[in-house]
């Protein structure tokens, strides 16, 4: 049940209320009747009587009755609000190289290029909402740590576990590695599919790399692709090719980038944030009923009860 004013507007003139109490006040001592005497002696210190505290009730009705009128007239209503929300996610699976020279530690201070990655992902991963997130790791082979899931917590501490050894490392599979990730989202529904592969190295094992992100690409999987490695060594270093990354990026209308440290990788996962965002829409459905009567009734009775006092009790002579 939600509460709101159909006509809020109107509502300002309940501060002009206060001021027209004011004015109505100067005016009835301005023009009050009074009686001189020689002697107030016999009457200092007798209180006002009950029936004088009367004439303060017709002025104090009518500042009520203009009060629940103008109320009345915002028209507040009350009423059941349903939300329906779809949310578009973006699925997303990360691909991992555990390869053994991901070990060198030439990221300050002194990480491992697989540390520094983790750290990097962690962040990432914390920072989706909707999107669902799976995880693979290849070496000289490739395997999934995570299906596609939206426990990031779950997702993190499985991140935190993946060390150097899980696939054998004398290899770099990258082809394998983007074609398990495709196994992962080929049956997705999403909107947007994504596979983000990060590596310091060249495919050497398994299937050609280019071969896997046509076929992405012909599943309507985008594929960001990171090489990292220290500062200016992106062509010296061995094995290393950034060409085929740009490729493997293009084949599948993604991008290729280059990060040199982490404070580099973490702007490149940040870009990737703000390009694969998911869409929200709400539909809102409701039914207001009116209140007008609750405040309307009240205000003529305040009105009704002043005329009633003064033409009576609280009557006043010329």
């Amino acid at each position: 049940m939600e509460f709101r004013f159909a006509d809020p507007m109107w509502l300002w003139l309940l501060a002009a209320l206060p001021a027209l109490g004011l004015w109505q006040w100067l005016i009835a001592s301005r023009w009050r009747a009074t009686l001189r005497y020689s002697d107030l002696g016999l009457v200092r210190g007798i209180g006002a009587a009950p029936r004088r505290l009367l004439l303060l009730l017709p002025p104090s009705l009518r500042m009520a009755a203009l009060s629940l009128l103008i109320v009345a007239m915002a028209r507040p209503q009350s009423g059941d609000v349903q939300r329906d929300v779809l949310i578009e996610g973006v699925d997303i699976m990360l691909v991992l190289d555990c390869s053994g020279s991901m070990r060198t530690p030439d990221f300050p201070p002194f990480l491992t290029r697989l540390d520094a990655a983790k750290e990097v992902m962690a962040n990432f991963i914390g920072g989706r909402e909707t999107d669902r997130i799976g995880m693979v790791v290849f070496g000289e082979e490739s395997f999934t740590v995570c299906p596609l899931t939206v426990d990031y917590s779950a997702l993190i501490q499985l991140l935190a576990r993946v060390r150097l050894g899980v696939v054998p490392e004398n290899g770099t599979a990258i082809g394998t590695g983007i074609l398990n990730a495709i196994h992962r989202l080929r049956d997705s529904e999403a909107q947007s599919k994504v596979i983000i592969l990060l590596t310091d190295g060249d495919n050497n094992r398994g299937v050609d790399p280019q071969l896997m992100a046509a076929l992405a690409g012909d599943l309507s999987i985008k594929i960001y692709a990171i090489g990292i490695g220290p500062p200016g060594a992106r062509r010296q270093m061995p094995g290393f090719d950034p060409d085929r990354l740009e490729l493997i990026a293009a084949e599948t209308k993604g991008r290729a980038f280059f990060a040199q440290d982490a404070g580099t990788l973490q702007a490149v996962y940040d870009e990737i944030d703000q390009l694969e965002t998911s869409e929200v829409e709400f539909n809102v459905y409701a039914q207001w009923d009116e209140l007008m009567t609750l405040f309307l009734w009240p205000a003529l009775a305040c009105f009704a009860l002043e005329i009633l006092l003064r033409k009576t009790r609280v009557m006043t002579l010329p």
